[in-house]
């Protein structure tokens, strides 16, 4: 295939899987990817239970895609926004304000965090692990 047109394919093909607001950046072994979700750093990490999407950041605001990945938060003061279906959802980090359209499981060891879930995967409630302190989960109004 003439390079301008294996050029363009890939740019259609790119252009068709990745969301406008996802700006992707990938190591040489494909291990670890870090993407600029609308506003906040995101890096998508591999592990022995598959890809995981982590903040580690302090004092962002933005929104995350979770499309069916697991999250980690360990940044501090950071408002975050997840949108679509996060199975599983660790933090460990404190002060963290979290808005999050669907979850199966919360696991907190950080303290004094907000979190707000709009629908259970897992029957009316996620399942929560508390092991921080001054942390809140409730189900919000929407």
């Amino acid at each position: 295939m003439h390079p301008i047109r294996l050029a363009l394919a890939l740019g259609l093909l790119v252009a068709s899987t990745a969301q406008a607001e996802d700006q992707v950046r990938a190591n040489a072994g494909g291990v670890q990817a870090q993407a600029d979700a609308d506003g906040i750093t995101v890096q998508l990490v591999n592990r022995d239970d598959g890809p995981w999407l982590s903040v580690e950041n302090r004092g962002e605001t933005g929104t995350v895609h979770c499309r069916g990945r697991n999250v980690s938060v360990s940044g501090k003061r950071n408002q975050i926004t997840l949108q679509g279906d996060c199975p599983f959802i660790e933090v460990s980090g404190d002060e963290n304000e979290l808005q999050i359209e669907s979850v199966g499981e919360i696991s907190l060891s950080g303290d004094d965090n907000r979190l707000s879930w709009q629908r259970s995967s897992r029957g009316s409630a996620p399942a929560v692990g508390d092991d921080g302190d001054g942390n809140r989960v409730e189900r919000s109004a929407n």
